[in-house]
């Protein structure tokens, strides 16, 4: 009896936090519609994704103290609240994702540690970089744009675009990039990166798990899922056993 008033309790809270979890996806979504909308109107893939990095540069606020564990810092509280880089290049990614290009974060590291956040947008077959935090993209010719790879070949790149008065020019390098942040969870995550390392070699550094937590409520809903069912059953099997 006690175990079925406990699913009874969990089903409902479960039932509750998913409604509420869906209804802040769908405002998400019309936010970011409505960006993506009135800012790409009428105009062409490359001017779409220029666009959208103009007005996230422009738009998200500057803030900083923020702590380093920001899985639940969204997209939408960002543009509220302001952020650092993670959360500019998060905002831009998501942007990105809404208009239907494939967007991801990139983490720059110096001495194993993440210092700095930018965007890949996956572009004319290559995932070329864009820094929204300080509003910078370096084109190697009038066509195309420069990706991670190219910057770590040649660092004169970015000499060549950043005012190196506001840019750590020494400091933010493409030597050493990452596509997910691996000292997240202190001892846990650089565990698992240098057991995947072993397993797969340098490999490791593409995998791309921010791509998950850009859509964190998203993924909340489907884990909201599973008390749900689980509870529902026991639920339904106790009525069916009162039945009889």
């Amino acid at each position: 009896m006690k175990r079925v008033i406990v699913c009874k309790i969990i089903f409902l809270i479960s039932l509750l936090l998913e409604v509420f979890t869906i209804i802040n996806v769908e405002k998400d979504n019309r936010l970011f519609d409505t960006i993506v909308r009135e800012t790409t109107l009428n105009k062409k893939e490359k001017e779409k994704i220029l666009a959208l990095f103009n007005w996230t540069h422009i738009n998200v606020k500057i803030r900083n103290g923020l702590p380093p564990f920001d899985w639940f810092i969204t997209p939408r509280s960002v543009l509220t609240h302001g952020s650092n880089c993670g959360g500019f290049s998060k905002v831009f990614a998501v942007l990105l994702r809404r208009d239907g290009f494939p967007a991801r974060l990139l983490f720059l590291y110096q001495n194993k540690i993440p210092v700095h956040v930018v965007t890949e947008v996956y572009h004319k077959k290559r995932w070329v970089v864009f820094d929204p935090f300080y509003g910078y993209y370096y084109p190697m010719n009038d066509t195309l744009l420069a990706t991670a790879e190219d910057l770590k070949r040649n660092p004169n790149l970015l000499q060549k675009f950043v005012n190196r008065t506001k840019y750590p020019i020494n400091f933010y390098t493409y030597q050493d990039v990452r596509r997910t942040n691996w000292t997240k969870i202190p001892i846990i995550s650089s565990k698992v990166y240098k057991l995947i390392r072993i397993i797969i070699g340098e490999k490791v550094d593409k995998i791309a798990l921010n791509v998950i937590t850009l859509r964190i409520k998203i993924l909340l809903t489907y884990c909201l899922l599973i008390p749900i069912v689980i509870c529902g059953f026991f639920i339904v099997k106790s009525n069916l056993r009162k039945s009889k």
